[in-house]
């Protein structure tokens, strides 16, 4: 079995040059909570070259990640030749992750990351869509892992929009 970890690249949008990002970067509007005051934007940085275990079959059921051991569990190094091909450090006395994964499938399947924000009533709002394309002869994982600062605090809601 094949075990593929896609993520977003700074070669998919012009607009973004390196790996952290805030959602005013790809987001076109600020939404607007039932209190009329505006989630505040999280900045986040986008973990490079890392595969989804292939003994994750179902996805996972917290998207935030707080040790290296969980991370570990769900996620393998995928080092690349070249200047950037190391896997994205994470440190995680300072950071903790916030993940999304698929179950395996035969289509391919990426994951990209829309935006992060916090809401009025605090909850960290991560949200992501999902682009489908051609069924493969293989099986394979999508997966997206961003790295957030521990200073943001609440309880992490993953979504995805179409």
């Amino acid at each position: 079995m094949v075990i593929a970890f896609l993520t977003a690249t700074s070669c998919n949008s012009p607009q973004n040059t390196d790996d952290t990002r805030t959602s005013d970067s790809i987001a076109m509007h600020d939404e607007v909570v039932d209190n009329n005051t505006k989630d505040l934007t999280i900045p986040y940085t986008i973990a490079q070259h890392y595969f989804v275990n292939n003994t994750v079959t179902n996805g996972i059921e917290n998207p935030k990640i707080e040790t290296k051991e969980v991370f570990d569990s769900i996620f393998g190094a995928a080092a690349v030749m070249g200047k950037d091909g190391r896997p994205t450090d994470i440190d995680f006395t300072k950071q903790y992750v916030i993940a999304v994964t698929t179950p395996v499938t035969d289509v391919e399947t990426k994951l990209e990351p829309v935006d992060l924000k916090k809401s009025a009533n605090g909850e960290v709002l991560f949200t992501y869509k999902m682009i489908t394309g051609q069924k493969q002869s293989y099986t394979s994982h999508a997966g997206l892992a961003i790295i957030v600062d521990k200073s943001v605090t609440g309880n992490v809601v993953a979504n995805e929009v179409q």
